[in-house]
């Protein structure tokens, strides 16, 4: 058992959660989302994604701003709001001893991930909010919003990921939605402000050359 943060969450939401894995408890459902999970576990899949991206002249510069979009969202998160807030994940023991109906949560959590460190651990940081779900949502949006060809499938898949850490019990519905609604607005706010820098840049460079000519 992990005895980490304080158990608060909203009734709807533990009971969702509660829904979820005494429905699906066994599908290859949890397969297919304990993939789709671990594989972005410390961001992985997005940091090569980042390089693929960088190795095009096209995508380059896109590669660039989501990459550090995804760094400095998902810093802000782990080390500031992750620490402050201190909320108990779902399967934690204050939130299991709180609602005792969560236990069936645990006890997925500790058969599937394992302990330590690396991919696929049992997860030890406060629940609030949900890095794997900013740091998918600030890469993809960071990518569509210079490159939908490319940029919406991995909105898309940037969903399902965070999706599935309400269905592998890792997270409540807040986490997500508040990571989602952060990482999209600031995401996009900060991809806004660098690529006016660029265009700022780009035009006095241009005019510098003009001048010389």
């Amino acid at each position: 058992m992990i005895d980490i943060g304080n158990p608060f969450y909203f009734d709807w939401e533990i009971k969702f959660s509660v829904w979820l894995r005494g429905t699906f408890n066994g599908s290859i459902l949890d397969w297919i989302f304990f993939i789709i999970s671990i594989i972005c576990d410390s961001g992985l899949i997005w940091y090569i994604l980042a390089v693929i991206l960088f190795c095009f002249k096209k995508t380059r510069l896109v590669a660039i701003v989501a990459l550090f979009n995804l760094l400095f969202l998902t810093g802000i998160n782990d080390f500031i709001v992750k620490t402050v807030v201190s909320r108990a994940r779902p399967f934690y023991s204050q939130t299991v001893d709180a609602y005792p109906e969560a236990s069936i949560i645990r006890d997925f959590v500790f058969s599937n991930f394992k302990n330590g460190s690396g991919i696929g651990e049992i997860p030890n940081k406060g629940s609030f909010m949900s890095g794997h779900t900013i740091s998918s949502i600030a890469f993809s949006v960071a990518v569509v919003f210079k490159n939908r060809k490319v940029g919406i499938p991995l909105v898309v898949f940037a969903l399902l990921v965070s999706f599935s850490r309400i269905y592998l019990g890792v997270h409540f519905v807040t986490d997500v939605l508040a990571g989602l609604a952060y990482a999209c607005i600031f995401s996009i706010g900060l991809s806004i402000l660098y690529w006016f820098v660029v265009k700022k840049i780009g035009n006095r460079i241009k005019n510098k050359k003009e001048v010389v000519a």
